[in-house]
């Protein structure tokens, strides 16, 4: 703050110079004022010095008002600059904080993406080991099925080489019509083919 110190100093030194100008001023014009009494009848000397120092005093005074003023004025502009740092600054926080929230919540949102996609996926494959299930179940059905049926023929080939199968018409021919009389040789001979 160079230029507010020497805006005070020579402020200060200002009303000292005009202080020592009006006194000279003051010294002259005492003289010019005496002789002037003289001539017009004016009041005496005792008076003009009183009232000479009255204002003195109060050009003391002024002056000294003068100088607590541009101080107050350099404390004033010292506090507004303060002022105006505090402000700039607390500008560039709020800013930061603004920033810092912004990218909070797009960190959340991506995490929020992420997630979701997350969840599509188990849900896809949860669907797909259904799916697997399914398929696994249908072609263990399906094997069960075949080695029944497998079974089946196997048993039904068994009981063709253990028994014959005969058609009714047959039957009844071979016990004539199943009557109590005792069949023919040739129903007989029928009968025992298959031996």
């Amino acid at each position: 703050m160079p230029a507010a110190t020497t805006s005070l100093s020579q402020a200060a030194y200002l009303p000292n110079q005009k202080q020592h100008q009006t006194n000279k001023a003051s010294d002259t014009n005492d003289t010019q004022f005496s002789h002037n009494q003289q001539c017009r009848g004016w009041p005496d000397s005792d008076e003009l010095e009183a009232e000479m120092r009255r204002l003195r005093l109060e050009l003391k005074q002024t002056m000294d008002m003068y100088s607590t003023a541009c101080k107050e004025a350099l404390t004033a502009k010292q506090k507004a600059t303060e002022l105006h740092r505090w402000k700039l600054e607390e500008e560039q926080r709020l800013e930061q904080v603004r920033l810092a929230q912004e990218a909070a919540l797009a960190l959340a949102e991506n995490e929020k993406l992420k997630c979701m996609a997350a969840m599509e996926a188990a849900e896809a494959a949860q669907r797909i080991a259904v799916m697997e299930a399914q398929k696994r179940r249908n072609a263990e059905m399906k094997a069960f099925k075949e080695a029944e049926e497998k079974k089946k023929a196997i048993e039904a080939k068994t009981y063709d080489f253990m028994f014959r199968k005969y058609t009714i018409e047959e039957i009844e021919a071979a016990t004539n019509n199943f009557s109590r009389e005792k069949p023919t040789l040739r129903a007989k001979a029928r009968f025992c083919e298959w031996d």
